[in-house]
């Protein structure tokens, strides 16, 4: 890539900056979408419902083994599935709430800079620095490679 596409590269994400920052409702919305937050929301609930079902067997099985109806080993043995699924369950939330916990920053950050939009084109690199900062999820770095860059 020689210096002439480099900067229309860097002119086209500058336009995709400012339409983002002119909008960022509408920006924030495609990303919901593409997220589906809704979607994620039910399927949060849908864990803490199956966590609530294994942590209410656990003590059933605790039950069963306190008056006698199973042996030691077989209560051992539901408590090791039990545990399992709850940390599968637990990784998948965290997960989730990653995910929203990022929508969420995006709209922080987008409402903090979204007087920039028209001033962009007119910026000095140090203040295009900061905007930057603020707008960029993250760089992905490879050699040999042009860095790919995330916004938010």
């Amino acid at each position: 890539m020689d210096f002439a596409e480099w900067l229309e590269a860097q002119r086209k994400k500058i336009g995709i900056t400012q339409s983002k920052l002119a909008d960022p409702q509408a920006h924030l919305e495609a990303r919901r979408q593409q997220f589906d937050t809704g979607a994620l929301t039910d399927e949060r609930a849908q864990i803490d419902k199956a966590v609530a079902a294994f942590d209410a067997g656990k003590q059933r099985w605790d039950h069963a083994y306190e008056i006698g109806s199973i042996p030691l080993d077989e209560l051992l043995r539901h408590r090791r599935e039990i545990a399992g699924e709850t940390v599968r369950l637990d990784d998948r939330r965290q997960e989730i709430d990653g995910m929203l916990a990022g929508i969420d920053a995006a709209t922080d950050s987008l409402d903090q800079v979204r007087d920039l939009a028209p001033l962009l084109p007119t910026l000095d690199l140090p203040a295009l620095r900061q905007v930057y900062h603020a707008l960029i999820h993250h760089i992905a770095l490879r050699s040999g490679e042009d860095p790919v860059i995330a916004w938010l």
